[in-house]
């Protein structure tokens, strides 16, 4: 559950400085490349735990705790203004995980345009089991193949997009599963936006803590499917206006209330 920092909680963090984690990274990793990386912790506790964890990355990430999708982040900000969410977890006695995915978009593949960046890293700290801490703890990190960006016609503020290869894509790399996991790179600690203007530091993530309530995540209902095409290619510049096929429409409205599609190979929708 994401946590937002009280007004007293946020002056506390103010006053503080450095963190107990260092930012992390795949080894290979730069600001020339597109990647989608995955991270992953294996831990156990003896007995029930209540913890926070302090998350960031360069550009995004989304975190999971043994398998349950815990949130995603971080708000865009700027570089002297990097911000990060705080999560509440509860742990019970036994193993645990915790995994994310993260993704870095280079400025030739088009991010969306309030994206600001300065190169692939990723940030979790646990004040209350410093052995969860990136930088120290034993994380494990995954370039994910078989995902490429294509960048559309017009994606000044969309951003661009992944093409997936599934055939490429290890089928359990979120449990662990693949042959290219790698011990991380250790980047700098973290530091809060105040320290980091004093000591100069070489990090350009001046951190802080996040300001947005968490997005709404949940079932919506009510989706009514008005067209359907299959279009040559990904240019929609090249898409004709046609009525829909009632039949097509159908089918995408049993998907939408339930129910299933089936898309033929090689087909675009």
């Amino acid at each position: 559950m994401k946590i937002l920092y009280t007004d007293e909680e946020r002056a506390a963090y103010r006053a503080g400085g450095e963190w107990q984690a260092r930012w992390i990274c795949h080894p290979e990793a730069g600001a020339e490349e597109s990647a989608l990386y995955c991270l992953r912790l294996e831990f156990e506790t003896e007995e029930q735990r209540t913890v926070r964890l302090n998350v960031s990355a360069d550009q995004r990430y989304i975190l999971f705790a043994d398998g349950a999708r815990e949130g995603e982040g971080p708000e865009r900000g700027d570089s002297d203004n990097w911000f990060f969410e705080t999560y509440g977890l509860t742990l019970s006695p036994g193993r645990h995980s915790l995994t994310a995915l993260v993704w870095f978009i280079r400025y030739e593949d088009r991010p969306p345009v309030a994206q600001m960046f300065w190169r692939p890293g990723f940030l979790l700290e646990c004040p209350e089991l410093p052995e969860l801490n990136t930088g120290s703890g034993p994380w494990r990190i995954l370039k994910v193949p078989g995902f490429r960006i294509e960048t559309p016609n017009r994606e000044t503020y969309t951003g661009s997009r992944f093409t997936v290869r599934g055939a490429e894509v290890p089928a359990d790399f979120m449990s662990g599963g693949g042959k290219a996991w790698r011990e991380p790179a250790v980047l700098w600690t973290g530091s809060n936006k105040y320290l980091a203007r004093s000591r100069e530091f070489l990090t350009r993530w001046h951190l802080r803590p996040c300001m947005l309530p968490a997005p709404y995540e949940g079932e919506i209902r009510g989706i009514r499917a008005a067209a359907c095409d299959h279009p040559l290619s990904d240019s929609t510049e090249e898409v004709q206006v046609t009525e829909p096929e009632p039949r097509a429409l159908a089918e995408w409205q049993r998907f939408f209330d339930g129910g299933s599609v089936t898309v033929p190979p090689g087909t675009r929708t």
